[in-house]
């Protein structure tokens, strides 16, 4: 996945746009369900009736999407706008955008990001070029890192342990995520 920090012209944070690239698994699975017209390819309304039922799905759990201020204080997300769906390498896109409720000013600030499934059934990483980028109107003091997590051999072997009809401890999925930290100084 990719993911775009927008400003508005004030260089506030304003939303972000997420771009997520989904496995050959996921994607032949999708194939072989999400295809009505059985003609053994997802068409482009094929492929917007399954974003739409992703977002929808994933509402409730605010996009898999956790933004926080360096001191903890989350920063509130609405619902997703400009959804598309396409193919990328034969594999499922899903792209949308989430704005922040209210501008938030980054000067002389961090936060931090992170984009996970909460129960730990999904696997969620960044692309190893290009994880992080900034619109136009960011201020060119943005910086960005992308934070693999530490996990103690504890957390893998309950990890492990789960099988598919166990349910993960809630928000299991938090101790796996990478963290991208954003700085404009």
């Amino acid at each position: 996945m990719k993911t775009t920090l927008l400003f508005n012209e004030k260089s506030q944070i304003t939303g972000i746009r997420e771009h997520w690239l989904f496995d050959k698994m996921y994607t032949a699975f999708a194939l072989h369900d999400f295809d009505p017209n059985h003609n053994g390819k997802l068409d482009k309304d094929e492929l917007m009736q399954l974003a739409t039922e992703n977002m929808n799905g994933l509402k409730e759990f605010n996009y898999f999407t956790v933004m926080e201020m360096m001191d903890g204080k989350a920063i509130t997300l609405g619902a997703a706008t400009n959804i598309e769906s396409f193919l990328e390498n034969e594999q499922i896109v899903i792209a949308f955008t989430l704005p922040l409720n209210e501008p938030l000013d980054m000067t002389a600030r961090q936060m931090t990001l992170r984009i996970y499934d909460p129960t730990y059934y999904i696997d969620m990483g960044y692309y190893e070029k290009d994880p992080v980028s900034f619109d136009k109107n960011a201020p060119k003091s943005c910086t960005f890192k992308v934070t693999r997590p530490a996990v103690d051999i504890n957390m893998i072997s309950a990890a492990a342990a789960l099988d598919k009809k166990a349910v993960a401890p809630k928000d299991f999925g938090y101790s796996f995520a990478e963290v991208v930290t954003v700085s404009c100084k």
